[in-house]
């Protein structure tokens, strides 16, 4: 495989997949092993996979929970969710699970 093709399909595919996804492919070859296996690999996976998870903050109000998205340490308001409880249960027995 060209080295610049090889190169962008691990940048641009291996770097979006889960851990136990691309490690799996660490078995293909020697290329794949040692590429997959690099530090520079590992930094890229880490800050894609840190970047694409969603950070929520819950609120619990009397009888709701607010839920709200977090993007770039700021509060995205225009997402919120509002999730009322029903009337006969109080917030202090639900859990988060």
């Amino acid at each position: 495989m060209e080295k610049i093709g090889f190169q962008m399909i691990v940048d641009e595919i291996f770097t979006r997949l889960p851990a136990k996804t691309f490690g799996r492919f660490k078995c293909v070859s020697k290329n794949f092993h040692g590429e997959l296996s690099s530090l520079a690999f590992e930094m890229m996976h880490s800050r894609r996979i840190r970047n694409s998870l969603q950070m929520k903050l819950l609120s619990f109000k009397d009888t709701s929970i607010v839920v709200d998205n977090i993007l770039g340490r700021n509060l995205d308001v225009v997402t919120r969710k509002i999730i009322s409880f029903p009337n006969n249960v109080h917030h202090t027995f639900l859990h988060i699970l």
